[in-house]
Protein backbone atom coordinates (compact mmCIF):
# COMPACT_ATOMS: atom_id res chain seq x y z
CA UNK A 1 0.00 0.00 0.00
CA UNK A 2 1.33 3.43 -0.86
CA UNK A 3 2.23 5.98 1.79
CA UNK A 4 -0.50 8.46 0.83
CA UNK A 5 -3.21 5.84 0.85
CA UNK A 6 -1.97 4.44 4.17
CA UNK A 7 -1.95 7.89 5.78
CA UNK A 8 -5.35 8.72 4.31
CA UNK A 9 -6.81 5.50 5.67
CA UNK A 10 -5.30 6.19 9.09
CA UNK A 11 -6.73 9.71 9.18
CA UNK A 12 -10.17 8.46 8.16
CA UNK A 13 -10.13 5.76 10.87
CA UNK A 14 -9.07 8.33 13.48
CA UNK A 15 -11.82 10.69 12.29
CA UNK A 16 -14.46 7.97 12.56
CA UNK A 17 -13.17 7.07 16.02
CA UNK A 18 -13.49 10.66 17.23
CA UNK A 19 -16.97 11.00 15.75
CA UNK A 20 -18.06 7.77 17.46
CA UNK A 21 -16.63 9.01 20.78
CA UNK A 22 -18.65 12.21 20.45
CA UNK A 23 -21.77 10.21 19.60
CA UNK A 24 -21.22 8.07 22.68
CA UNK A 25 -20.86 11.16 24.85
CA UNK A 26 -23.92 12.80 23.31
CA UNK A 27 -26.25 9.80 23.40
CA UNK A 28 -24.85 8.23 26.56
CA UNK A 29 -26.74 7.90 29.81
CA UNK A 30 -26.74 11.16 31.75
CA UNK A 31 -26.82 10.82 35.51
CA UNK A 32 -28.57 13.37 37.61
CA UNK A 33 -26.44 14.70 40.43
CA UNK A 34 -29.26 15.05 42.97
CA UNK A 35 -32.37 13.06 42.12
CA UNK A 36 -35.07 14.84 44.12
CA UNK A 37 -38.81 15.04 43.57
CA UNK A 38 -38.72 18.85 43.73
CA UNK A 39 -38.42 20.61 40.38
CA UNK A 40 -34.98 21.98 39.69
CA UNK A 41 -34.59 25.71 39.20
CA UNK A 42 -34.48 26.72 35.58
CA UNK A 43 -30.93 27.73 34.80
CA UNK A 44 -29.43 27.91 31.40
CA UNK A 45 -25.98 26.49 30.90
CA UNK A 46 -23.83 27.42 27.93
CA UNK A 47 -23.57 24.70 25.31
CA UNK A 48 -20.19 23.10 24.89
CA UNK A 49 -18.64 22.80 21.46
CA UNK A 50 -18.44 19.18 20.28
CA UNK A 51 -14.65 19.29 19.82
CA UNK A 52 -14.21 15.54 19.07
CA UNK A 53 -16.91 15.64 16.39
CA UNK A 54 -15.51 18.76 14.72
CA UNK A 55 -11.95 17.43 14.78
CA UNK A 56 -13.19 14.02 13.61
CA UNK A 57 -14.98 15.57 10.66
CA UNK A 58 -11.89 17.54 9.67
CA UNK A 59 -9.70 14.43 9.93
CA UNK A 60 -12.21 12.36 7.98
CA UNK A 61 -12.34 14.91 5.16
CA UNK A 62 -8.57 15.37 5.16
CA UNK A 63 -8.02 11.62 5.13
CA UNK A 64 -10.36 11.22 2.18
CA UNK A 65 -8.47 13.90 0.27
CA UNK A 66 -5.08 12.35 1.06
CA UNK A 67 -6.40 8.90 0.15
CA UNK A 68 -7.78 10.05 -3.18
CA UNK A 69 -4.77 12.18 -4.09
CA UNK A 70 -2.20 9.56 -3.14
CA UNK A 71 -0.88 7.64 -6.10
CA UNK A 72 2.26 5.74 -6.80
CA UNK A 73 5.23 7.83 -7.84
CA UNK A 74 6.33 5.33 -10.48
CA UNK A 75 2.93 5.50 -12.21
CA UNK A 76 2.94 7.90 -15.13
CA UNK A 77 0.31 10.59 -15.42
CA UNK A 78 -2.74 9.38 -17.35
CA UNK A 79 -1.98 11.90 -20.09
CA UNK A 80 1.49 10.39 -20.62
CA UNK A 81 0.62 6.72 -20.09
CA UNK A 82 1.48 4.15 -22.71
CA UNK A 83 -1.67 2.84 -24.35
Amino acid sequence: MQFGRLMGTGLMVLGLLLISIQAGLFFGHKREANPSPAPAPSTTTPRELPIPAILGGVLLAGGAIVFLMGRRRDEPDPAHAVK
